[in-house]
């Protein structure tokens, strides 16, 4: 034994700091692993109590960023404005018909108008839908074409009422006569009737366009 009043040595690690096990504290890496796993608290890379600010996708603000779903009011807008300019173009047409020269003075923003007209309702109430855009164009096509051909109606009844006494009215050769009425514009019509009903279309292009334009900047 050692001598009396020796100091004795302390074993070995006995009052100094002992390091904790690898892991401890610390998330496992992996199922099983080693160590006490922490729950996540909130901050950076964690979800915070509540939910975290902004929208989750497929959220109703992101559905709300898509084209509007108004495809058939759209549509129905578009027909009702082409059937009133068919007429109202037929009666302009006319007016600016001479009979004793036999000539029509064609004015290209008319034309123009009739395809805004048209073209309004896709425009406005089915935004960025190529769909009702094309119907749109279309439409004006058809409402500038018939239009002019109601019109041509109109000067056939008043060349009868003239040579007559009496005609069958624009509505009557229009719906009964529409054929012919069509065959002797297309013989008589010249290219710049053409370019001037060309403007329909383009004037329902330029309006969803615009609309599109607008919209995108607010």
């Amino acid at each position: 034994g050692a001598p009396a009043g020796a100091p004795q040595q302390a074993p070995a690690g006995y009052g100094q700091p002992q390091q904790a096990p690898a892991g401890y504290g610390q998330q496992a890496a992996g199922h099983g692993g080693p160590g006490h796993a922490v729950p996540p608290q909130g901050g950076y890379g964690y979800p915070t109590p509540g939910g975290a600010p902004g929208q989750a996708p497929g959220s109703q603000e992101e559905k709300s960023a898509g084209p509007p779903q108004n495809l058939w009011l759209a549509l129905g807008a578009a027909l009702v404005a082409a059937v009133v300019c068919v007429f109202a173009y037929g009666a302009l047409f006319n007016a600016m018909t001479d009979l004793e020269a036999g000539e029509t003075r064609q004015i290209g923003y008319v034309s123009l108008l009739v395809g805004v007209i048209v073209g309004a309702g896709p425009a406005f109430l089915a935004k960025r839908n190529w769909v009702a855009y094309g119907v749109g164009v279309l439409l004006a096509a058809v409402a500038i074409y018939f239009g002019t051909i109601f019109g041509l109606a109109m000067v056939a009844n008043e060349l009868q009422t003239l040579v007559l006494g009496s005609g069958d009215g624009a509505m009557s050769l229009f719906f009964g006569d529409m054929g012919e009425l069509i065959e002797m514009w297309n013989d008589g019509a010249e290219a710049m009737d053409w370019v001037f009903m060309a403007f329909a279309p383009l004037g329902a292009v330029v309006v969803a366009q615009g609309v599109l334009k607008r919209s995108k900047q607010d």
